[in-house]
């Protein structure tokens, strides 16, 4: 009698056949939808010269997204292997195009113009399944796999019918076909099972706020982008958010610094802030950004590690930020006043962690990480907040204001160029230096209050502030962190 491992032998050679067959005969089918008489009528290499560099242009942008890819890498790699290959025989033809003058006819051109779509098809899907924002319909449908085998079945079947001589190990394709899903949907599985922070709903699927974020961000962009009065005309009946009435709240004499005061919900009684953030000085324009913003803001309450926001509320022509109140002040405010052990430090350390993943997943840049912009609420979570400079990813992005506070934070290639665009690059680098500060409970480069002093220090010597021996984090804490800001 065989054995197990004998079956499973069997089951993986008949599976590798059929498939073989099956992309054998769809190359067939595809063949025989074109006539003899149209294969036969040669064609000018001039009209095949757009297909050609058509190709190589989708290959640059889908090993683009590659390398920012985030999820499902293998699954990307192994369709860069496909594409790659494809480019390298269309290539050939244009450098031979004298030895494969027989090749030039309607037919090759229609098929060719096909492979090209399938092409496009596969940028589509790396874009989307190596990002959280276009994977969670993929998720969702656990539809993966049985896109995956499509686009691949596509794709050789395209391949075979041009009669392409690529050189593919079709013994081994399949296997490393089926090794790379396995290996990439149980590593997303995992990841969907950590995060938390309100990307995932109970049923470790990408939460449905996080998809619905991601149109609403998109259609904002979209129509902000075009910069006139209709537009702004659609965005006000798109997202339609009603004042908060003034009268609702009560004031209190306790304030955070000179700008934010608490007031008292009187139908919840709820504390909440303040904070004035438009007045008659302000122009419409302005106005409106802010309105905008704070209906993307409004959004963000699935999200337990950014603060609240509630909306806007006016007293005259006074424009007040209403938000969650944290009585616990600023992440350097609590550690210069409260015990502050290592257990905090890590739960902290993954609020804010949370919080740049689920801006990460609607795609929003926040672009000023550092200890005054994490709020500590009373049953201490830490929280991010203060939005003014965030921006989509999509949007033009402008250079960050170097302040003597903000430049503490700001990544080397921010520092150095007033060209380079502000990336999640730099947001990790920031973040990095905010896990230095929670274990050190110190102010990064504290020793110097001089821009130029610390961009020196930052961009020409490279330093960076040391952990000392007795921090008491882990050290995967400090691996995590020197990752970030090296």
């Amino acid at each position: 009698m065989a054995n197990a491992t004998d079956n499973d032998g069997k089951h993986k050679v008949a599976e590798n056949v059929l498939e073989g067959a099956g992309m054998a005969l769809n190359a067939a089918t595809i063949a025989l939808e074109i006539t003899d008489t149209v294969s036969s009528v040669i064609v000018p290499f001039s009209k095949f010269i757009p297909l050609v560099a058509e190709v190589t242009n989708i290959l640059d942008q889908i090993v683009e997204l590659y390398h920012s890819a985030e999820h499902n890498k293998r699954i990307c790699g192994a369709l860069i292997d496909r594409v790659s290959a494809a480019e390298a025989a269309v290539r050939n033809l244009k450098i031979r195009r004298d030895q494969n003058k027989s090749f030039f006819n309607q037919k090759n051109l229609i098929l060719l113009q096909r492979l090209v779509n399938n092409i496009n098809q596969i940028k589509k899907f790396v874009g989307e399944v190596s990002q959280l924002k276009g994977l969670s319909k993929y998720v969702q449908a656990k539809s993966i796999e049985k896109n995956f085998k499509e686009l691949c079945r596509d794709f050789d079947s395209n391949v075979a019918t041009l009669n392409f001589a690529i050189t593919v190990d079709s013994r081994n394709q399949a296997e490393n076909d089926k090794k790379a899903l396995r290996q990439d949907i149980d590593d997303l599985g995992k990841y969907l099972d950590e995060i938390g922070g309100g990307i995932t709903d109970i049923n470790k699927h990408v939460a449905v706020a996080v998809t619905q974020l991601n149109v609403i961000n998109s259609t904002m962009e979209q129509l902000v982008a075009n910069n006139n009065t209709k537009s702004q005309d659609k965005i006000d009946n798109l997202f339609h958010e009603e004042r908060l009435k003034i009268n609702d709240y009560e004031e209190t004499h306790e304030t955070r610094g000179n700008k934010v005061r608490k007031w008292i919900d009187g139908k919840t009684c709820e504390q909440v802030s303040f904070k004035c953030v438009a007045d008659e000085k302000d122009n419409e324009e302005y106005k409106n950004s802010v309105k905008n913003q704070v209906t993307i803001l409004k959004k963000l309450k699935d999200c337990d590690s950014i603060l609240k926001f509630y909306g806007l509320t006016c007293d005259g022509e006074k424009w007040y930020l209403v938000t969650e109140w944290a009585e616990l002040g600023n992440l350097r405010e609590y550690y210069s006043r409260y015990e502050f052990d290592v257990k905090k430090k890590l739960r902290f350390a993954v609020d804010i962690a949370r919080g740049l993943n689920f801006l990460r997943a609607i795609e929003i840049i926040h672009r000023d990480i550092r200890a005054e912009n994490i709020l500590i609420t009373a049953n201490e979570t830490a929280k991010i907040t203060n939005f003014k400079s965030s921006r989509s990813f999509a949007q033009e992005t402008r250079k960050q204001c170097a302040t003597q506070e903000a430049v503490r934070y700001l990544a080397p290639e921010m520092l150095g160029q007033r060209t380079v665009k502000y990336t999640t690059k730099c947001e990790v680098y920031s973040f990095g230096i905010l896990l230095w500060e929670i274990a050190e409970e110190k102010t990064p480069y504290e020793k110097y209050n001089d821009i130029l002093k610390i961009t020196d220090l930052v961009v020409k010597q490279k330093y960076r502030e040391p952990f000392s021996l007795g921090s008491g984090l882990p050290k995967k804490y400090q691996e995590v962190a020197k990752e970030g800001f090296i």
